[in-house]
């Protein structure tokens, strides 16, 4: 079993929450990230894989706590994008920009565990 943590560090503003995944075979994970500020830096993606196993070496010596960790795109940055129409145009709709911005990750799991 592998556990995956996703989180966004070191940006401008304090860390958010991170989400964590518990995986038995290679998957695919979508990580949402919501709510979060217009026009701010969250700094990285950063991605943790951890099996959950524990165990000892041929030396006799307990291993525990092994984990990969990759961090992507230097500066994570929202911005604030406003919908605009063309003054010729008439629409039935009404644009509005929502009050939290969203960053949606697609990332894949590879296990190499067997069962």
């Amino acid at each position: 079993m592998i556990e995956t943590i996703a989180t966004l560090q070191g940006g401008s503003v304090p860390q958010i929450g991170s989400q964590v995944f518990q995986f038995r075979e290679s998957s695919d994970l979508d990580v949402l990230f919501a709510f979060l500020k217009h026009d701010t830096e969250y700094g990285k993606l950063c991605i943790r894989e951890e099996p959950l196993t524990r165990g000892y070496t041929s030396m006799g010596r307990y291993v525990s706590g092994i984990s990969i960790e990759k961090c992507y795109f230097g500066k994570l940055k929202t911005k604030d994008y406003e919908l605009s129409t063309y003054d010729m145009e008439a629409s039935p709709y009404r644009f509005t920009t929502s009050s939290a911005s969203t960053i949606f990750i697609s990332h894949s799991i590879f296990s190499l565990l067997s069962s």
